[in-house]
């Protein structure tokens, strides 16, 4: 039997999974960190990989592929990530530092990318009677906001591999911040985990939400689970938030729209699940306010990532596998 490996590794946390040769999840790792600060990063994935092939009992010379996703800009050479401010790294080659030490091809991945062809290969969120060219558009909001899109059964990466960075999007032309992009206005600024503390701070909450917020223990900068408890207790400040959080997101999804005309827009990331029932519906509201061709252009279908937190370690073992299936078969 042969097997592949995914590794996701997030400002927080690294994620990994097993697969078969038929993309079957066998086995999962989940390690929390401090962040996988610079000079360290392939510490960090050769760590979660022990974790997991000592769980799943399964011996390292049966794994065929690793395909490790990063939250960043990573180049189409399959190796070299370009830049990411959470990890704390640049022009680094992974692949290459990673290779020797595993003993097996590495396939080095955005995050967002590999957690959209997980998507798409493992819980078949498409329609399978789809006229054309399938467009799938995925935004997972977490602290920042990724992007990727697939046409048909391929991720579109662009000439340097540095496409679908939809986290900056540009939503709010009046908005002086700048995104950690260097831009300013993007929808990163509102729909995440940073965005919505950063409005926080700009739209200071009124006397009674700050008392609610200090039963809960909180003091100014809030952090966005805070606030998303807040609004679970009813609070209309941190509501009112969120619902601009989900104004914002639609805004994006409506711009994107325009440009890739997709049948279905998948909302991920631990900060999308928690706000979901806030977002979403301000999302279609706004996407129903902004919608360009209607009613010749029917709006996509929005829907949840139904995978969880191990998508984009099971997207980047899928896309591991698939590539070295290639390989295999070119030889």
């Amino acid at each position: 039997m042969s097997y592949f490996v995914g590794v996701d590794v997030g400002a927080s946390k690294s994620a990994s999974a097993l697969i078969d040769e038929g993309g079957s999840v066998l086995g999962t790792h989940w390690r929390e960190h401090q962040g996988a600060w610079k000079g360290k990063l392939a510490d960090t994935v050769l760590a979660s990989t022990r974790g997991l092939m000592a769980e799943a009992h399964v011996p390292p010379e049966s794994v065929q592929a690793y395909g490790i996703a990063v939250c960043g800009l990573v180049s189409n050479d399959g190796a070299t990530l370009v830049q990411s401010r959470m990890l704390g790294e640049g022009y680094l080659d992974l692949a290459g530092q990673l290779r020797p030490r595993l003993g097996r091809p590495v396939l080095v991945v955005n995050d967002a990318n590999a957690t959209l062809y997980g998507h798409v290969k493992h819980a078949g969120v498409r329609p399978d009677d789809s006229v054309g060219s399938r467009v799938t558009l995925l935004l997972t909001l977490g602290t920042g906001v990724g992007g990727a899109f697939m046409v048909d059964d391929t991720i579109v990466v662009g000439d340097h591999g540095l496409a679908s960075e939809l986290g900056h999007v540009i939503v709010d032309f009046a908005d002086e911040r700048r995104c950690v992009c260097g831009n300013r206005g993007c929808v990163e600024n509102f729909s995440c985990g940073r965005g919505i503390s950063e409005m926080a701070e700009l739209r200071p909450p009124p006397p009674d939400s700050r008392a609610m917020l200090a039963e809960l223990g909180a003091t100014p900068p809030y952090a966005s689970p805070q606030i998303v408890t807040a609004a679970e207790r009813g609070d209309p400040w941190a509501a009112d938030l969120l619902r601009v959080a989900g104004t914002m997101l639609g805004r994006a999804i409506s711009v994107l729209s325009v440009v890739l005309d997709p049948d279905t827009v998948i909302i991920g990331g631990s900060f999308g699940h928690a706000t979901s029932s806030w977002l979403l519906p301000a999302a279609v509201e706004e996407m129903k306010n902004r919608w360009s061709f209607a009613p010749a252009r029917r709006l996509p279908q929005l829907v949840m990532d139904s995978i969880g937190p191990y998508a984009a370690a099971t997207g980047a073992a899928m896309l591991a596998a698939a590539r070295f299936q290639r390989e295999m078969t070119r030889d």
